[in-house]
């Protein structure tokens, strides 16, 4: 996780997941980090590759279609707070531009 005050978040698939679970794998920094987003109205990003990856788990048996279907179910929702975050060339730009984000990245350890 990156220092910083409140503001989006950028989560990868597994935090997403654990978190609307209410999993005890991910971070309590982590689900502090996200609670404190969407109350604060700030959205949290998930990045649209961890929709491929949701599929993924699923048909390697990681995770149980429901709860895949669950994570769209909240993108699909404009009142939950998450948000796709589109993967395109503006994004997937060189690493050394990667300091001039406003996002901090929620990761699950």
């Amino acid at each position: 996780m990156t220092a910083g005050g409140p503001g989006s978040l950028v989560v990868d698939t597994h935090s997403v997941v654990w978190y609307l679970q209410g999993d005890r794998r991910l971070s309590r920094r982590a689900e502090s980090d996200m609670d404190q987003a969407l109350a604060g109205e700030y959205p949290i990003y998930v990045p649209s590759i961890s929709l491929v990856e949701l599929v993924y788990l699923v048909e390697k048996g990681r995770i149980p279609a429901a709860v895949a279907e669950r994570v769209v179910q909240v993108l699909r929702d404009p009142a939950s707070g998450f948000r796709v975050a589109p993967l395109d060339m503006r994004i997937a730009r060189p690493r050394d531009r990667f300091h001039e984000t406003r996002f901090r990245t929620c990761r699950i350890g």
